[in-house]
């Protein structure tokens, strides 16, 4: 799912942050992260030669994310191949989910503009590989974030 020379964008959240973690070093070389999240973007930060593009707002301590208009502005104009969303919980009545009201307008245009979207919900559990794209992602299983 995440083929070289992608632009991928990645929500905020503990989940999301611990795939951005566990991407493996060739998957990192070639792609292009786009996040409004804080712990994204200080991860991909270590990386060599990062390719980031970050989305920046109104700070949302909680969360440790960017939202806001400025944010909502920025990822309606990104052009991502791929986006990886984290959410509370998922329904069909109401789509993704979470406590905060200003944090999941960013998650649905993101998972509305991109051709392709992996949403995570997780209980405290680890994320089993269940997507090709994933294991050739990550290498392997993604461990849940404390």
């Amino acid at each position: 799912m995440l083929e070289p020379n992608t632009v991928a964008f990645f929500y905020s959240g503990t989940t999301v942050a611990a795939v951005v973690e566990a991407l493996a070093r060739p998957v990192r070389s070639t792609l292009t992260v786009a996040t409004n999240s804080l712990a994204g973007i200080d991860e991909v930060s270590r990386w060599d030669s990062p390719h980031l593009v970050v989305i920046g707002g109104v700070n949302l301590a909680e969360y440790m994310a960017f939202v806001g208009p400025q944010t909502v502005r920025s990822v309606q104009e990104l052009n991502a191949g791929v986006a990886v969303v984290g959410c509370d919980g998922l329904s069909a009545e109401g789509g993704l989910t979470t406590p905060h009201p200003r944090r999941p307008e960013v998650g649905a245009i993101i998972h509305r503009h991109s051709p392709a979207a992996m949403t995570m919900a997780v209980l405290g559990w680890d994320l089993p590989l269940i997507l090709t794209g994933m294991v050739e992602a990550t290498g392997g299983e993604v461990r849940c974030a404390p």
